[in-house]
């Protein structure tokens, strides 16, 4: 564990040093010029649209970091070879990956914990009421990006980080989308397509599950079966992808 957190410190410093957070100020300035804008535009409404665009933005950036600065976090080491000093001291690949995972992790909450109160503080200014639920959709946006970070790392594991990027994503959206189609009789009438949606909805985490700004927004309010639910169903695909990257990495040679 020691030499895990080691690992995670490292890379989290390496983020820090990247100017990633830079994506914070601009974010809080752009959640500060939309509530404005919303408040001298809409009249009864602004301050759930400074809500739905402020949960949109922070669920954007995370996914956006996850995925174009997850790629690199392996793929970079490999390239450069300092890997190799890495792996050359007493580490399993696996120690090693999950601290990379750590350390990137801790990125991705440090940006909800800094920019999930400001697009909240935005919405009470405009009159909102802080409810519980707030919490929960900025969990589940972090955990979405935390699972998103997770198949872009195993995908960059065995392929190039242009086709890493292009199979995160489009596992991304056929997630999301697959169990939407298999409710709907127009796109999953025939046989073969019904088996290749209901094939995709077991395999890919279905991220529509962990988007919770509609209940948010709309219905204010959510079962908490649903909710501890989801958080269990994140956190088998967690552990099977984890379990995925450091079965693949401990096969990779670096040699």
């Amino acid at each position: 564990m020691k030499k895990i957190a080691v690992v995670a410190k490292y890379t989290f410093i390496e983020a820090l040093k990247s100017k990633l957070l830079l994506n914070v100020v601009f974010l809080g300035l752009a959640l500060g010029c939309i509530s404005y804008v919303a408040a001298e535009l809409t009249y009864g409404e602004a301050q759930k649209i400074s809500l739905d665009i402020g949960l949109g933005l922070i669920s954007l950036a995370l996914k956006v970091i996850a995925v174009f600065y997850g790629v690199g976090i392996i793929q970079h080491e490999i390239e450069t070879r300092s890997i190799y000093l890495v792996l050359s001291r007493p580490i399993r690949k696996s120690a090693y990956l999950i601290g990379r995972l750590l350390g990137m992790s801790v990125m991705l909450l440090l940006n909800v914990m800094i920019l999930g109160p400001f697009a909240i503080l935005m919405y009470v200014v405009l009159g909102g009421d802080i409810q519980s639920l707030m919490i929960w959709t900025l969990v589940f946006s972090f955990l979405e990006s935390l699972l998103l970070l997770l198949i872009v790392v195993v995908c960059s594991l065995f392929c190039s980080k242009v086709l890493a990027i292009l199979l995160s994503i489009s596992a991304y959206v056929a997630g999301y989308v697959s169990s939407s189609l298999l409710e709907s009789n127009r796109f999953a009438d025939t046989f073969v397509f019904r088996m290749i949606l209901k094939t995709v909805d077991t395999v890919l985490p279905n991220f529509s599950r962990l988007n919770l700004k509609d209940y948010v927004l709309y219905q204010q309010s959510i079962d908490p079966s649903v909710l501890w639910g989801n958080l269990l169903y994140t956190a088998l695909f967690m552990i099977v992808f984890v379990a995925i990257g450091s079965f693949i990495i401990e096969q990779k040679n670096f040699d």
